[in-house]
């Protein structure tokens, strides 16, 4: 095959040929001349040969150098893409899945994956990403990468199984990583902190990792480590963002309020201004009257007196309405519970206002059909008291026609209805909800048409509620009008017997968990859950009570007052219950002060349901959270840190008869860290632990509680009764040990005694705490060395 005239060789040959014409012609004369020629052929010869070489190792050097500039501008591109692709607001799982799949195109490794710290999380690593790799071996490889988190090297060059110097002296570390299918590893930083690890796999050629791939791949994990330090920074900036937003809601919902609640109370003030002054108006004009010049006849000074009456009995209806309303809402209104004929209410109500509907020229109907069979629960003179505002508002708001009341059963519910209904002007269905707010009327301006201070119905729906009940507005289907129906549970033939039988049933023996630690009240109506969480709580440091139902729930909540309320939403309860779901609870337990400050934490399937109903009756304003079922142990501990106090909780009971004693030791004490319940006498405080006996860290009493024959009985009573666990302390100075004392000096869990009148009270107090507890932790470890010892 001949060479192309324009090449080196070519010419050599072309030239050969014509030397060898030459040589053949001129060896026919001489022939030394043939044998000179001979060695010139072989010369060249080789040096052809050698030209060829050279030749192509040039051709090879070209291609490797275009190959490698074609991988060069691979790289780049790849590069220049994935940095493209990174976006703050991706997830980690997906940057980490655009590098590894960009790490394996380029590497032409069959598998590849990312493990991430989590921010403030130095105890683990989490797989975030995986390619060609099975997550349950790369599991038990993640654990050996946490003990390689602080060595230099790793994380400057890494680690290759085909690198003896590079792996580390743990022989654990290569088996783990070969069933895992991991070659190399290599660290991810940003900011100079490691922040986790990539996984490389083999090679698909089966080839080393050359330096150029180990430096792309680098170059790929740093702009990686960079996007994720970003990410974060951005979730971290959104947080803060709609936290911002989410208190500025707040804030402008606050201010909305805050003028509406300004609003009302210029509006209230100046109703209840004219209301009070029009009846003590009449009362002091007729006043006038009598003791006037003008000379006047006894049946004309009978009928200014009786007037006079009629005007008082208004103003104290009013001033009554308001001091219950005061009492209802800060929850001290007392309620005297019991069965009270259906019957007797109808015709009470109708005696009071029979007279104002025969005023008003309105017909009154009082149907009584059924009502003799029927018992309601309930306090008899507030029951009656709710139906005469109801009765009155209808008739006040009919100007002419009828009001209706009956009553009916419900035995489905358990629950006894009460029906008011009129033919008036009615309540639009956007103006309900406003109605049954305090000093709300359907028109409360200087130039209303009806009086009143808007307080009827406020009113009425505290006392139904705190009397276990609930009431509603409607209209009726026959005509124009109002309905409003009461409901209120029945009573039976042991209606106050089943009463006390839930309070005994729900409050004693029911306290479990660590001493000192926070108390937990769990309402759940499922056994097996309310077990769980029984159990994960006390493993979790926190003490717990359970309730089976919102009724039960709400009488353990007022008798202990938990520090916190982990309940479910929907609730098996009682067919006479008229606290049925978690959010009924919620309701009635933001009616009363003493326990509208407990957050309650709901566990539910229905969060929706649940979120809605919080949404659209905002009140009571409380700390509420919702967490979806199955239980997330994670999450609901957040939630109770973030509510619960730190150091524990010291459950006090306070002997002392003196009411402003023990105001003040309760205002001296911080409220987030004890928790107090009062006896004014030591035979109540044996009551009280009898029903309760692991409710109470610490019994706090006066020395003049213990007086007398029977105070000595009561404290002797009382050291049998408590639980060993349970300190003693006592106010004052108190002779214990002497022989007239009721406490003896071998009486080790009476800690010591602390003046009341001590400016450091609280110091005093925790102080000596922190003493008996450690004593009493050395006196247990005692028994146990001894006996490890034998």
């Amino acid at each position: 095959m001949t060479q192309p005239a324009g090449s080196l060789s070519g010419r050599v040959v072309w030239l050969l040929g014509i030397a060898v014409g030459l040589v053949v012609i001129l060896g026919a004369i001489h022939l030394h001349i043939l044998l000179v020629f001979c060695l010139v052929v072989f010369a060249v010869a080789g040096l052809m040969t050698a030209l060829r070489e050279m030749e192509r190792r040039s051709e090879q050097t070209s291609k490797e150098l275009e190959r490698l500039h074609a991988l060069r501008e691979y790289s780049l591109v790849a590069l220049f893409e994935l940095s493209h692709e990174f976006d703050v607001s991706m997830e980690e799982h997906q940057m980490g899945t655009l590098t590894l799949t960009s790490i394996m195109g380029h590497s032409g490794i069959v598998g590849a994956c990312l493990w991430l710290r989590r921010p403030g999380d130095e105890t683990g690593l989490q797989l975030v990403a995986r390619k060609g790799l099975k997550e349950d071996r790369l599991e038990a490889f993640a654990a050996e990468l946490q003990l390689l988190s602080m060595d230099a090297r790793v994380l400057r060059e890494g680690i290759f199984l085909d690198r003896p110097e590079s792996l580390p002296a743990r022989p654990e570390f290569v088996k783990r990583a070969t069933l895992a299918g991991v070659r190399g590893v290599m660290p991810l930083m940003a900011g100079g902190e490691l922040i986790g690890f990539t996984g490389l796999g083999r090679r698909a050629s089966n080839t080393d990792f050359s330096s150029f791939d180990l430096e792309v791949v680098r170059t790929m994990l740093s702009m990686l480590g960079r996007a994720v330090e970003n990410g974060r920074l951005y979730s971290r900036q959104q947080q803060h963002n709609e936290e911002l937003a989410s208190v500025n809601r707040e804030l402008q919902q606050t201010n909305e309020s805050l003028r509406e609640a300004s609003r009302l109370k210029a509006e209230f003030l100046a109703n209840i201004s004219h209301e009070l002054r029009t009846p003590l108006t009449g009362v002091l004009g007729f006043l006038d009257l009598l003791r006037g010049d003008t000379p006047t006849s006894r049946e004309q000074q009978l009928n200014f007196v009786s007037r006079a009456r009629a005007c008082g009995a208004r103003l104290l209806h009013l001033i009554n309405d308001l001091l219950d309303y005061a009492q209802a809402e800060a929850g001290r209104l007392e309620m005297e519970k019991r069965a009270v004929p259906a019957r007797s209410v109808l015709e009470d109500l109708r005696r009071a206002i029979e007279a104002r509907a025969a005023e008003s020229k309105l017909e009154l109907r009082v149907d009584l059909a059924g009502a003799d069979a029927l018992r309601v629960w309930a306090d008899g003179a507030r029951l009656h008291q709710a139906l005469c505002h109801v009765a009155e508002n209808a008739i006040k708001f009919t100007p002419q026609g009828s009001v209706t009341i009956r009553v009916r059963n419900d035995l489905h519910s358990g629950q006894c209805t009460f029906e008011v209904v009129d033919t008036g002007v009615g309540i639009a269905p956007e103006i309900r909800q406003a109605v049954v707010q305090p000093f709300v009327q359907g028109d409360g301006s200087s130039t209303r048409v009806h009086g009143g201070t808007g307080l009827g119905l406020a009113l009425t729906v505290m006392l139904v509620e705190q009397m276990g009940g609930r009431i509603a507005i409607d209209t009726p289907s026959e005509h124009p009008g109002t309905r409003v129906l009461v409901s209120l549970p029945l009573a039976d033939e042991a209606g106050e017997t089943a009463a006390e039988a839930v309070i005994e049933a729900t409050s004693i023996g029911r306290i479990e968990g660590p001493l000192g630690a926070p108390l937990v009240l769990v309402v759940e109506d499922r056994e097996p859950l309310r077990a769980y969480l029984r159990d994960f709580l006390h493993s979790s440091g926190y003490r717990t009570v359970d309730a089976d139902t919102a009724e039960s729930g709400c009488l353990v909540a007022r008798r202990l007052r938990p520090s916190v309320i982990v309940s479910d939403y929907a609730l098996e309860a009682a067919p006479r219950a008229s606290v049925r779901t978690g959010y009924d609870m919620a309701r009635r337990l933001g009616l009363d002060e003493a326990t509208r400050s407990i957050p309650i934490l709901f566990l539910t399937g229905f969060s929706n349901d649940l979120k809605q109903q919080l949404d659209s009756n905002p009140e009571p304003r409380r700390r509420f959270h919702t967490l979806d079922k199955p239980v997330d142990e994670d999450a609901v501990l957040e939630v109770l840190s973030q509510w619960l106090p730190n150091g524990g909780e010291v459950r006090t009971l306070l002997i002392d008869s003196v009411e402003f004693t023990a105001a003040r030791i309760q205002h001296a004490l911080p409220a987030e860290r004890f928790h107090f319940e009062s006896a004014l006498t030591a035979k109540q405080a044996v009551s009280m632990l009898r029903n309760q006996p692991r409710a109470f860290d610490l019994i706090l009493a006066s020395p003049g509680a213990f007086d007398g024959t029977e105070g000595t009985d009561m404290a002797k009573l009382l050291q049998e009764v408590a639980p060993p666990e349970v300190f003693f302390m006592l106010l004052g100075d108190s002779a214990v040990g002497s022989t007239d004392s009721p406490w003896p000096a071998e009486e080790s869990r009476l800690i010591g005694c602390v003046l009341r009148d001590d400016e450091d009270f609280a110091r005093q107090l925790e102080s000596l705490l922190d003493v008996a507890r450690a004593q009493r932790g050395a006196n247990e470890a005692e028994p146990n060395a001894e006996s490890e010892a034998a």
